[in-house]
């Protein structure tokens, strides 16, 4: 006996009239998790992109970076500033 095709599907059909993976076949479907998760890196890959240029000038600097308002911004930092030392105050101080 030749087997059965299910109606509309082109595919053959199982003597019980299941396509494929048998009953209770499910979807390959993302799990929510992994959507969300993929959702929400999308401000972060788009300042990424974004600000490639900015980023690539900065590091040839060695300066630091630091990503903002969800990904959608940048603050760039000389580490350098973190050397120099305060002078002497100038408000009604005389040397």
């Amino acid at each position: 006996m030749a087997a059965r095709r299910a109606i509309g599907t082109g595919a053959a059909a199982g003597a019980d009239g299941t396509r494929g993976g048998g009953p209770g076949r499910h979807l390959d479907l993302p799990r929510p998790r992994v959507l969300l998760g993929w959702l929400a890196a999308i401000p972060h890959r788009l300042g990424d992109r974004l600000f490639a240029m900015n980023d690539a000038e900065a590091r040839w600097h060695s300066w630091q970076t630091t990503g903002t308002h969800g990904g959608l911004g940048r603050r760039y930092r000389d580490p350098q500033f973190a050397t120099l030392v305060a002078g002497p105050k100038r408000r009604g101080e005389v040397s």
